[in-house]
């Protein structure tokens, strides 16, 4: 470091930072940052500076810093960042999925009811034109209308919960 201006050891994109902060240290003030570091040899180091000014005679006549290499928080910080990004963007998705369930059953749900409902009327039409006495028919026909009426009932309950679902 002998003979090399100080802000050497700074990323040049963090230089002016650095001397914005310096200028406030030299105008009485202690300052607190973070910057990167140039290494010689390996990827750049984030650091922590805590700088503060030492006065005589009421005139700051040097400034005393600190560096703490905070570089593992930093890249911490960094890899919780890009997973709340994805954990945000997969959020997005699986609600874009879930209103396109939604509105799939609803739409299924209205598409079945139509075709169950005039099974019903039909059947219910049927009942009162078949003859009295045969029961076998009879028996088939309720059956029928007995297994139309649950499918509409589970059809109106999965509407009602989507609607409920929907708000």
């Amino acid at each position: 470091m002998l003979g090399r201006p100080f802000v050497d050891l700074f990323l040049s994109d963090d230089v002016p930072l650095v001397l914005e902060r310096l200028q406030e240290a030299l105008r009485g003030a202690s300052v607190g940052f973070e910057c990167r570091l140039r290494p010689r040899a390996s990827e750049p180091r984030w650091v922590w500076s805590s700088t503060r000014p030492v006065f005589e005679d009421g005139v700051v006549a040097e400034l005393r810093g600190v560096l703490r290499d905070v570089t593992d928080r930093k890249h911490a910080q960094q890899a919780l960042a890009s997973l709340y990004q994805n954990e945000q963007r997969i959020t997005k998705r699986l609600q874009e999925v879930n209103l396109m369930k939604t509105n799939f059953m609803i739409v299924t749900a209205h598409e079945m009811r139509t075709p169950l409902t005039i099974l019903r009327a039909t059947s219910r039409r049927c009942a009162r034109l078949l003859r009295r006495d045969d029961t076998r028919q009879a028996r088939a026909l309720d059956t029928c209308q007995q297994s139309v009426d649950r499918m509409i009932e589970s059809f109106d309950a999965i509407l009602e919960m989507l609607r409920l679902e929907r708000g």
